[in-house]
């Protein structure tokens, strides 16, 4: 047989062929299960309770209010503790 025959007979049979391949593979294939252990995830920082009764007790700033001292403003800025 010359190239073109031998590809037209492969072409012509290959599911046979690959059934064939296929038994000899599974005759040696096995699976064992894995074993996993489960992570342990900690947080980065320690969880700690929210303080919202100081809110209760802030006063709230206008937006175009001075504040004095101005040194203080970054402790008052938060979501919601400006009124706008």
């Amino acid at each position: 047989m010359e190239g073109e025959e031998i590809l037209n007979v492969v072409q012509y049979h290959k599911k046979e062929i690959s059934d064939f391949i296929y038994s000899q593979l599974l005759e040696h294939y096995y699976c064992e299960p894995a074993e996993y252990k489960e992570p342990i995830i900690y947080p980065f920082a320690e969880i700690k309770e929210h303080k919202y009764s100081n809110y209760l007790h802030d006063k709230l700033y206008y937006y175009t209010e001075t504040i004095t001292p101005t040194n203080a403003i970054s402790s008052m800025v938060s979501f919601g503790a400006i009124k706008r």
